[in-house]
Order: C-alpha cells, then structure tokens, then sequence
C-alpha cells in the first residue's frame, strides 16, 4: 500500500470511487501522516 500511495502522490489522485476501500483509508491515511510530519517539522 505504500508503493500504491506513492504512485498516488508522484501521479495525481484517481478516481476514489473506482479504487478499493481498503487502499482508499490507507492513501487517506498516510497522506493525513504526511501532513503531520511536515507540520511539526516546521515547529
């Protein structure tokens, strides 16, 4: 799954609604990780 997010980031998001569930919550949740990394780096 996280070869999945990585192509989903280098790519641009796809259709949600045609990937399954599964993925989806992981991309959602590393992406929100991600975010959280980048904003504590910043403090």
């Amino acid at each position: 799954m996280i070869e999945e997010f990585h192509v989903w980031k280098l790519f641009g998001a796809s259709d949600v609604y045609r990937l399954p569930a599964r993925l989806v919550e992981a991309i959602f949740v590393l992406e929100n990780e991600l975010t959280l990394e980048r904003n504590n780096a910043e403090n």
